[in-house]
């Protein structure tokens, strides 16, 4: 399974720990958007892993502007 980079805005198809076989999977740069996307939605991963079990998470908090 691959994995996001979201500080650089790369995606890596290939898994940590699996082999590389004749099918290249090269890492993929993320477009300008879907990575401020990507930002965005961690950030709202990190806030809710913050607030208490059970309680709903605003997914409305303004953590686009900076």
């Amino acid at each position: 399974m691959g994995r996001i980079d979201s500080q650089c805005g790369v995606m890596h198809r290939l898994g940590k720990g699996v082999a590389e076989t004749n099918k290249r999977q090269p890492p993929v740069r993320l477009g300008r958007r879907i990575s401020a996307h990507l930002r965005g939605w961690k950030m709202l991963d990190d806030i809710a892993r913050d607030e208490p079990p059970g309680r709903p998470v605003n997914p409305y908090r303004s953590i686009w502007v900076s």
